[in-house]
């Protein structure tokens, strides 16, 4: 099931694979609202996506991944806490 998010007059659809880690659509949508660090992350092989790097309310760090679509909806499709050491280091940050 999907959730759809409206905030800051940006549409976010949480997609169910993003909360197979354990997270909640909540946690997800907060998290993507706090992020401290994003980039794009271009590969031939796929749309554009964007990493993130966001916080939850509890202060954990949290990965996420997201496409934007041509109508402007933003789909949540990966989310997991604590992010990675490879992910931080794609974000640029020391892992």
């Amino acid at each position: 099931m999907l959730s759809t998010w409206y905030t800051s007059g940006v549409t976010i659809v949480i997609e169910p694979h993003a909360l197979k880690h354990g997270l909640s659509a909540n946690e997800v949508t907060y998290a993507w609202e706090t992020l401290l660090e994003c980039r794009m992350r271009l590969d031939e092989r796929f749309p554009p996506r964007w990493i993130g790097l966001g916080v939850l309310p509890d202060g954990r760090l949290t990965q996420l991944v997201a496409t934007e679509g041509a109508d402007g909806v933003w789909h949540v499709f990966h989310a997991m806490t604590p992010p990675t050491k490879v992910f931080l280091k794609e974000l640029g940050l020391k892992g």
